[in-house]
């Protein structure tokens, strides 16, 4: 049996090396907005990161390699100013990644232009493959429609305004019945336990509250009381201390969006001390 030249085994090694698809060194993105923390399992944190590793491990014949997964919970669709998605960016720009893997389409952004922008232009200009799982887009695939990524973006996009109208509309009849509706309830107070709706006095803050309000009642400066503040190693900047001194919320009123609704909640100063502080304060 001839044997092969040198000259023709590196020849086939070179067409063999050429033939190899490139190492897939993978970005997995994962993001959950603040709205869908209360919805179904599907698109928790947990379940979109178990169907990207799933979907990295049964397609062995990729070569994929999972780098880091890229996390932001509580960020909006709409808008790309995220700050994992941003480190994703930057890892892209340092050719950290080769390739970005998302649940689906919706998890990278709901805003059809931007999001448009980085799987037809970013993408393609810095060599990234992109793929959406569950709408099984693939940018290396030639198959993968160009036609249904757009009206796919639009669609998402569409859902998200119709989500953020829906949540202005709660958040607005929430008001209109005198429920809290903040991520944070005011210094002073916390959200009851068995109703996050509700405040409730909070026994280490709400006495600080109580003197603050006495000490601008006896004609003290703010100065005065930002000695007493930092004197219980709490800063407090003066414009918070006069937004205390001026919010309802501390004589039992719940204000939101407008709205103000009396009596919702237990008060930390009487309404003759909130009115007093309110009236000689505009007078200093």
């Amino acid at each position: 049996m001839a044997r092969k030249s040198r000259k023709n085994r590196n020849t086939e090694n070179t067409v063999n090396n050429k033939n190899k698809p490139q190492k897939q060194k993978v970005g997995a993105y994962v993001r959950l907005s603040s709205g869908e923390r209360n919805g179904t399992q599907n698109d928790s944190i947990e379940n979109q990161q178990a169907i990207i590793e799933n979907y990295i491990k049964t397609h062995k014949d990729q070569d994929f390699e999972l780098i880091e997964t890229y996390i932001d919970s509580g960020k909006s669709g709409q808008s790309f100013a995220r700050p994992a998605f941003n480190r994703l960016l930057f890892d892209i720009k340092n050719k950290k990644i080769n390739c970005c893997i998302t649940k689906d389409l919706s998890r990278l952004g709901r805003n059809a232009i931007d999001a448009g922008y980085y799987i037809e232009k970013f993408f393609p200009a810095n060599n990234i493959r992109f793929i959406a799982i569950t709408d099984k887009y693939d940018s290396a695939d030639p198959n993968s429609s160009s036609i249904m990524l757009s009206l796919k973006n639009m669609l998402n996009e569409a859902y998200a305004l119709d989500i953020a109208k829906k949540v202005k509309q709660a958040k607005r009849l929430n008001a209109q019945k005198g429920l809290f509706n903040g991520p944070r309830p005011p210094f002073g107070y916390l959200k009851d336990p068995n109703n996050k709706h509700k405040l409730i006095p909070n026994p280490k803050t709400a006495p600080i509250v109580k003197n603050i309000f006495m000490m601008a009642a006896s004609g003290e400066p703010i100065s005065k009381i930002i000695e007493y503040l930092e004197g219980k190693n709490i800063k407090l900047h003066k414009n918070t201390i006069y937004r205390i001194l001026k919010h309802p919320v501390y004589c039992g009123d719940m204000q939101q969006s407008g709205i103000i609704i009396k009596n919702t909640h237990k008060a930390l100063v009487s309404r003759k001390i909130f009115a007093y502080v309110n009236k000689t304060s505009s007078r200093r």
